[in-house]
């Protein structure tokens, strides 16, 4: 996009704070040039997709996009990222170490102490979640080492709690 800066003759009036705005606008973009996804990733919000899970893995979901009026769609499957404290990324945190992850367990120790924890609520296949397109990926990868550029956006809230 260009900008057209009005131009200005010896003599003329002076020029306004907008119009002073615009040519330091329009240098700092010609400073900091944006490649044409950096134009999209800026000008396009975040839109959450309906998901249906067919698949609970460690990290990830295996999913089926569905239509707006809720059946699936023709996509195929996409792989959805769970959040990141959902995931076996987490070893140690706050001095509590994180070990024997399966797709929705695990054990936290603390000392001497150790105590195993689930998600909840729990993921079932079948649920529908809302996932994200995330900018810069997950840092997860599926089970033939493909990132997974989705991520789940855990709008039920599930986090680790105590079996008991």
């Amino acid at each position: 996009m260009t900008n057209n800066v009005k131009q200005y003759k010896p003599g003329q009036s002076r020029l306004s704070a907008r119009g002073l705005n615009q040519i330091v606008r329009s240098i700092n973009d010609k400073d900091s040039p944006k490649t044409p996804k950096q134009d999209r990733e800026r000008q396009s919000p975040t839109q959450l997709t309906r998901f249906k899970i067919t698949q609970i893995n460690n990290d990830y979901l295996t999913c089926q996009q569905l239509n707006a009026d809720g059946n699936p769609s023709k996509v195929g499957t996409t792989n959805i990222a769970k959040p990141y404290l959902l995931t076996q990324k987490i070893l140690l945190r706050n001095g509590i170490a994180y070990s024997a992850y399966s797709g929705q367990s695990r054990t936290a120790t603390s000392g001497g102490d150790s105590e195993n924890q689930t998600i909840v609520p729990s993921y079932v296949i079948g649920d529908e979640i809302k996932a994200f397109r995330a900018i810069g990926g997950t840092g997860v990868t599926d089970s033939s080492n493909k990132p997974v550029n989705w991520e789940d956006n855990n709008n039920d809230g599930r986090a680790w709690a105590e079996i008991i």
